[in-house]
């Protein structure tokens, strides 16, 4: 199994803004020595509940992973999820690209079609309608590995249209897309253009509904679905006894999504319930802290993370 390090790049420890970089260039280093495959941040302007809690201070996610691009050396680097609806493709490409070329070709795209309604009352936008987000996303998918393979990109769509579009420099690399989302319009667009799939919260049970839905899909657009990697945003509240975990997920509020907390408990806890992730068809797990307490964040380091490998391996 591989592991991710989700955090927000915001909510300082001190409370002093000078101290959001300083922090998110910490955990970054020591979720490379720890051996995670990936370091994600949000794309939100609004901070997203689920996630991020109250609203704090937060960097701009592209110019906070350029910056930890330059403090690290081998993790993988990404937005997690970058919403197709307020950004258009070559935007994305673009900062996608650059990021690459700081990183050394470390860069993952994280594609999602928005599903935050807070986020655009916020902003004063109208709130597309799914149907019309999911269109969106798969327009942006296209058009974004267009512009990154292509000397010129022509694109028309519904919702986009480029007209002899030029990206330079490209991405050092062939990029990978993960995309984000659980309908069957997003399934489908994950089964057509990503290389990674990524589900928020989902429980091993709805995994595997999820990971046969996405199967079909996959046949319909002639695609092998072992060719991509299925991952899911996971919360984590560790503590010496279950008792007291389940007590620290009350204290901090955090929401359940469909009866499921997340992966609460002890060190022993958290491996059973990734087990059971494993057997639904889990390939990585992307986690974070929704109280960022460093004690919890090595312990995940030093007990969970050996022992999943030592399973596959």
């Amino acid at each position: 199994m591989r592991f991710g390090f989700h955090t927000q790049s915001n909510a300082p420890s001190t409370g002093s803004a000078a101290d959001i970089y300083p922090e998110l260039r910490e955990r970054a280093r020591a979720a490379e020595a720890a051996g995670f495959a990936y370091f994600s941040v949000s794309d939100h302007v609004v901070p997203f509940p689920a996630v991020e809690g109250p609203a704090t201070p937060m960097l701009d996610p592209w110019l906070a992973l350029a910056a930890v691009a330059t403090a690290t050396e081998r993790i993988e680097l990404l937005t997690l999820v970058s919403n197709v609806t307020l950004h258009t493709p070559p935007q994305l490409a673009a900062a996608a690209a650059t990021l690459d070329v700081i990183s050394g070709g470390r860069m993952l795209l994280g594609l999602g079609s928005g599903g935050y309604r807070a986020e655009y009352e916020a902003l004063g936008l109208p709130y597309p309608a799914a149907s019309e987000r999911a269109e969106m996303l798969e327009e942006t998918a296209e058009a974004v590995r267009m512009l990154w393979e292509r000397p010129t990109t022509t694109f028309d769509g519904r919702h986009f249209t480029l007209r002899d579009a030029v990206l330079e420099p490209k991405p050092l690399h062939r990029p990978r897309l993960l995309i984000g989302g659980s309908g069957k319009l997003t399934l489908r667009s994950v089964a057509r253009h990503a290389d990674l799939a990524n589900f928020v919260l989902p429980g091993p049970g709805r995994l595997a509904a999820l990971i046969e839905a996405l199967g079909r899909e996959c046949a319909g657009a002639g695609r092998d679905p072992a060719a991509i990697e299925v991952s899911v945003l996971e919360r984590v509240v560790l503590a010496p006894t279950s008792e007291a975990a389940v007590a620290k997920w009350e204290a901090l509020g955090s929401p359940e999504r469909g009866g499921h907390r997340g992966l609460v408990g002890t060190p022993a806890d958290v491996i059973a319930q990734l087990r059971a992730y494993e057997a639904a068809g889990l390939a990585t797990a992307m986690v974070f802290f929704p109280d960022r307490d460093a004690d919890s964040i090595e312990l995940f380091a030093e007990r969970v993370v050996p022992e999943l490998r030592e399973a596959i391996a």
